[in-house]
């Protein structure tokens, strides 16, 4: 996950003058946002970052769970 200074440095290379994206925020937003902003900036990666853990998590738990039902119901056993 980047650091707050490396967004800093992030957000220093965005070019001025630039037309806005889809959001409709211009990089000049984003550059005079300040240490407010690169905060925030890090704490919705931090949560993102959180919810491929989440996502990741869940997929194995349920692959151990298809497995597990499957070697218990070769031996004619279920899960309840």
């Amino acid at each position: 996950m980047p650091t707050h200074e490396e967004i800093e440095e992030s957000i220093a290379k965005l070019k001025n003058g630039r037309a806005p994206g889809e959001d409709n925020i211009i990089p000049e937003m984003i550059k005079y946002g300040g240490k407010q902003l690169v905060k925030k900036l890090h704490e919705i990666r931090a949560y993102a970052n959180d919810i491929v853990i989440v996502a990741r998590t869940q997929k194995k738990l349920t692959e151990v769970y298809l497995d597990l039902e499957e070697e218990t119901s070769k031996l004619g056993m279920e899960i309840n």
